[in-house]
């Protein structure tokens, strides 16, 4: 669990974005090519709060991570539960970026979404939020022109 809060604070700001109106909020799950849209009056983690199911999790794990880590860190934690378990996070025009967002656990699954959001809508730029590294660290990376066109083809940062 110190893992999952190191990762949770890693986030910031990013566990809550308000986005406008018009934007495509989703997770994005690419093993069942399942997708849940995101209401424009919540955030990608009231949405995992509210449906914990759909995401593979027990419907009291919001009472286990308030139980244990407080009612500050629930949403956020719950974030990253839903990533880990494959979940990709995908804004295409969030609040408080210039770009289109597609946050994972993994690069493979930040390759996924992108690979999906790509197919949506035409991708100028992007930013890759990959929160679930093996050496601990999450990294923030934004693609554009050359530096995405190969992301897209290779799924290699």
């Amino acid at each position: 669990m110190r893992r999952l809060m190191r990762l949770v604070e890693g986030l910031g700001d990013a566990g809550r974005i308000e986005a406008p109106q018009k934007t495509v909020r989703v997770w994005y799950q690419p093993r069942t090519r399942k997708i849940i849209p995101v209401s424009t009056q919540e955030d990608h983690g009231a949405t995992v709060f509210e449906y914990p199911r759909r995401f593979g999790l027990p419907d009291d794990m919001a009472e286990r991570v308030k139980e244990r880590h407080g009612s500050d860190h629930v949403i956020d934690v719950l974030t990253v539960l839903a990533m880990k378990r494959g979940w990709v996070r995908i804004n295409d025009e969030p609040d408080g970026y210039d770009v289109p967002l597609v946050m994972a656990a993994s690069g493979r699954l930040a390759h996924q979404g992108a690979e999906w959001l790509a197919g949506k809508i035409a991708l100028p730029a992007l930013q890759i939020d990959i929160i679930d590294r093996p050496d601990g660290v999450p990294v923030t990376s934004r693609l554009k022109g050359k530096s995405l066109k190969d992301f897209l083809d290779t799924g290699v940062l």
